[in-house]
């Protein structure tokens, strides 16, 4: 994890790079020559020791095997920053202890002259239930983040910093079983990164609240759990270069919680009290799929993924709570994806408190860095433990007449083929409608662990759509939805049903209801007053 962040950072320039750390670069015994796996290396010590006339236990074997493979990394990594011409120079050290610290930075500023950057990356686990810990063990858990950055930090009083960048874990905000130690230790750096960026106003400060990576120490077997959980990792390539974003961003937070997202990349950060900012970077490479929601040519982002993208950053806000519904979308401009094929577009979301009590009312807004809002809702939190509110039941009209795909896709609905949600309109006339809709499951979007089934909210639209050229003649666009209710928190597999009822119709505009069930009946979400403007002619893609 740190050997990639820095060596993702080594690609900007050319650095001086002093690195302390416990591990023994240099050991590299003869009885672990030839062998690279755990279980060789084991092997191998244990016959050593054993030919020496030792019986090693167990952990020792796993021990040894273990300062092997550090030892390798290390110097690889040292050989990877180097060959980008870069100056290494390690200085072996124990952070807890303050005389190392301070032997150690006085040599690095010895042959350096001047120092101008910390980042502190040090941290290790002894996952206990509290009452099991030992005090050396919390001790070593804590010191390791805490102690150790109080003496860098005593070490390095005088000297002109230009970044300051802490190591923290999602543990420290959210906590995490068998982590108390871990979680108490990380949320105290929170607070030292805090004061530190008030006393150091010339210093990009940063604390990174590190969701789990994949790789370092996630290990297979934990990696799993984390699956099974729908936690989603950070590829290792990409925590590295959210790193680089967060200590070379002037305008990020100091406190930024970075969690892994298959299909985008976001940072998440509290910029202070309640709220929350994120970055999307929307792409063929992270949402592949907008090449189907294209206006002549250009992919145009969608209400169903701003529903989404909003839901996620609301439960990542407040992952105490529940998500109950987003209220109030407004569409207040189009997003057009510029060079899809290629950077893409950057768009930035925001989610700050505005209410609390038994939950919460967050208001969220996705716009253009620097630029104009194009989304707004309020997001509803409840407690985990509040029953969900019972669905209102929407019965489709009896009046509508059936419509086949190839007669509405492409003359009425630009959506192409991985935005063809629709498949098979029972129903549909100017009060509303009847339709099978493909789930996200079934689509084959990729990226989740998705908040929201935004392929089984787009269909709804989409027949919103349809409903409103049997009533006018004309196609029409979302502009507004008064409240999305999630019933089921995740897209579940299709064909999935869904019937739509007209509130109003005007020359400009209808407003509807709409509602998405199972196979087996079972609510999958509600779309409450969804506006949809009209416009003269369909769009083409």
């Amino acid at each position: 994890m740190t050997a990639a962040c820095l060596d993702e950072l080594a690609k900007a320039g050319s650095y001086r790079f002093a690195i302390l750390g416990r591990t023994d670069s240099d050991f590299a015994p003869s009885w672990a020559e030839g062998r690279s796996t755990e279980g060789e290396l084991q092997a191998a010590f244990i016959a050593a020791e054993r030919a020496a006339g030792h019986t090693p236990s167990p952990s020792a074997a796993r021990r040894a095997a273990q300062s092997v493979t550090a030892a390798r990394e290390t110097r690889t990594t040292f050989d990877g920053l180097r060959a980008k011409g870069n100056t290494v120079l390690y200085l072996p050290c124990d952070l807890k202890e303050q005389g190392d610290v301070s032997m150690a930075v006085s040599t690095a500023r010895s042959r350096f002259s001047r120092i101008d950057g910390v980042i502190h990356a040090a941290g290790v686990l002894a996952d206990k239930k509290i009452a099991e810990k030992t005090n050396a063990q919390f001790a070593s858990v804590f010191d390791t983040k805490v102690a150790g950055l109080r003496h860098l930090l005593d070490a390095t009083r005088g000297d002109d910093l230009k970044v300051l960048c802490l190591f923290g874990s999602v543990a420290g905000r959210v906590g995490n079983p068998g982590q108390a130690d871990y979680a108490m230790a990380n949320e105290t750096l929170e607070s030292i990164a805090q004061a530190e960026a008030r006393q150091r106003p010339n210093t990009v400060v940063r604390v990174l609240h590190w969701g789990p990576w994949d790789g370092g120490m996630v290990t297979p077997s934990l990696r799993s759990v984390f699956l099974e959980r729908g936690v989603a990792l950070i590829p290792t390539a990409e925590g590295a270069r959210m790193f680089v974003s967060a200590i070379t961003n002037p305008k990020a937070p100091v406190s930024v919680v970075v969690g892994g997202r298959p299909d985008a990349s976001i940072l998440l950060g509290p910029g202070g009290g309640r709220r929350v900012t994120g970055e999307l970077m929307v792409s063929s490479a992270t949402y592949p799929h907008l090449a189907s929601h294209a206006v002549k040519g250009v992919p145009v982002f969608p209400v169903a993924l701003a529903l989404e993208a909003f839901a996620r950053i609301a439960g990542s806000a407040r992952p105490d709570l529940r998500l109950s519904s987003l209220k109030d979308l407004r569409v207040l401009k189009g997003i057009r994806v510029d060079d899809f094929e290629g950077t893409g577009t950057r768009l930035e979301i925001s989610c700050e408190q505005i209410s609390n009590g038994s939950g919460a009312r967050l208001a969220c807004e996705l716009r253009s860095p620097g630029g104009p809002v194009h989304y707004r809702a309020v997001a509803e939190m409840t407690d985990r433990s509040s029953p969900k509110a019972a669905p209102k039941d929407i019965d489709a009209p009896q009046t509508g007449a059936p419509w086949s795909t190839e007669e509405f896709y492409g003359p009425v609905l630009f959506h192409g083929p991985a935005f063809q949600v629709l498949k098979g309109v029972r129903s549909v006339g100017p009060q509303g409608g009847s339709a099978l809709v493909a789930s996200t499951q079934d689509i084959g979007w990729t990226g989740g662990p998705y908040a929201t089934d935004p392929a089984a909210v787009d269909g709804g639209l989409q027949l919103a759509i349809l409903m409103g050229m049997r009533a006018l003649g004309k196609t029409s666009l979302p502009t507004g939805v008064e409240a999305l209710t999630i019933f089921i928190d995740e897209p579940t597999p299709g064909p999935l049903h869904c019937s739509i009822r007209s509130r109003s119709v005007s020359d400009l505009k209808t407003v509807s209801d709409a509602i998405v069930r199972t196979e087996d009946g079972r609510v999958v979400c509600e779309l409450r007053g969804i506006e949809m403007h009209m416009v003269d002619t369909a769009p083409k893609a």
